[in-house]
């Protein structure tokens, strides 16, 4: 399994598309999973052996259960909150899906 997301590699106008997880850790000291995923072109290229052209780290709050497909289902649903103020000066929570939220399983 995998997650299928277009992202081009530091504005180097390489893009891929197949993002797998290759590590995840549970702290459970601070209540969090963390996963190593590395992008590759496709997966095709993984299946391959090819060399992964990009990698991000990301830390999910609270401990995910089971097994990797729950973990990917956790990266998908990840977002975070950004705080804007009104006209009234009143602060507005505003969700912003995370960077995976519209990817495709695969």
């Amino acid at each position: 399994m995998a997650l299928k997301l277009a992202s081009e590699v530091r504005s180097t106008g390489i893009v891929g598309e197949y993002w797998r997880i290759v590590q995840d850790c549970r702290n459970y000291d601070r209540n969090e999973t963390v996963v190593d995923l590395a992008l590759y072109a496709n997966g095709t290229a993984r299946i391959a052996g090819k060399l992964p052209i990009s990698a991000r780290h990301i830390v999910i709050p609270g401990i995910v259960s089971g097994e990797r497909a729950e973990i990917y289902c956790a990266i998908k649903a990840m977002s975070s909150t950004r705080v804007e103020v009104d006209t009234n000066g009143q602060e507005i929570p505003i969700v912003v899906p995370g960077e995976f939220a519209t990817a495709e399983n695969c």
